[in-house]
């Protein structure tokens, strides 16, 4: 009795299941039919021209393939017909614009060539101007003064600024004596006085309007070491007490050794 239920439970169960899948198959083939129409069902076309009696005359045909309207009407290049140039009516009021000046309208004789040579002159016109114008301030200098002055700076004092030079003109003596006391201060060098060593030096910085200094090198050596490097300490002492710029400024100036016996 429990196999008849249980085969008559399985009969069911398959039963439902077939008729489940005969649903599910019959919309599944009736989607692909919407979607892939018949491609044996053709539409077929006729023209006709004025009528029935055109339509006998008419070389068009049923069922004749539609060429492309664009590539059908589209003239050949030797047909196609360039376009007029428009014209415009210029009334007396409108602006027209000026003629370029022939080549005949310039004067060649004012003409030539670039020289070098011009540019050259030039700059060293300028470079006379300003030298013109150091020596100038230089003459109301001592004479060794301005010996010194042109030794150590040479012809590129004319291009430093005018506040660069009225400083080092006023004031380049001045720091070479404070120079010189510090070094009195500091006492002559033991060794190179033991050596009997002697000369004179030249050092070159930048002084600030603040009081500072810097790049302190030697520009002229004395044949001591000694010396030079004693140098180079005393600059490092006395700066404080230059005087200022007024802009940064480069400062030349000698320093001497000399043995007194």
């Amino acid at each position: 009795m429990k196999k008849t239920k249980r085969y008559l439970v399985f009969f069911i169960i398959s039963f439902l299941l077939h008729i489940i899948f005969g649903v599910l198959a019959y919309i599944l083939i009736d989607k692909i039919e919407k979607i892939n129409p018949n491609d044996d069902k053709k539409v077929k076309l006729s023209f006709k021209r004025g009528g029935d009696i055109a339509k006998k005359d008419s070389t068009l045909k049923e069922n004749t393939p539609i060429t492309n309207p664009k590539t059908a009407t589209q003239p050949s290049p030797q047909q196609q017909i360039p376009p007029s140039p428009q014209t415009k009516d210029i009334n007396a009021n409108d602006a027209v614009s000026p003629k370029k000046p022939s080549h005949s309208s310039y004067d060649l004789s004012n003409l030539k060539l670039f020289n070098p040579l011009d540019t050259a002159n030039e700059a060293a016109t300028m470079q006379d101007t300003k030298l013109a114008s150091v020596a100038r301030k230089l003459q109301s200098l001592p004479r060794d003064l301005q010996n010194e002055i042109k030794q150590l700076y040479g012809d590129e004092l004319g291009d430093y600024g005018d506040a660069e030079q009225d400083f080092i003109i006023n004031n380049l003596r001045e720091i070479g004596r404070i120079t010189q006391y510090h070094l009195s201060r500091r006492g002559y060098p033991p060794d190179a006085g033991y050596l009997g060593q002697q000369g004179t030096n030249a050092v070159e910085f930048y002084l600030y309007p603040n009081g500072d200094i810097s790049d302190l090198k030697i520009i002229q050596e004395t044949q001591s070491m000694i010396l030079d490097k004693n140098t180079i300490t005393v600059i490092q002492i006395a700066y404080k007490d230059y005087p200022r710029p007024t802009t940064k400024t480069k400062i030349k100036i000698y320093v001497k050794y000399y043995l007194q016996y």
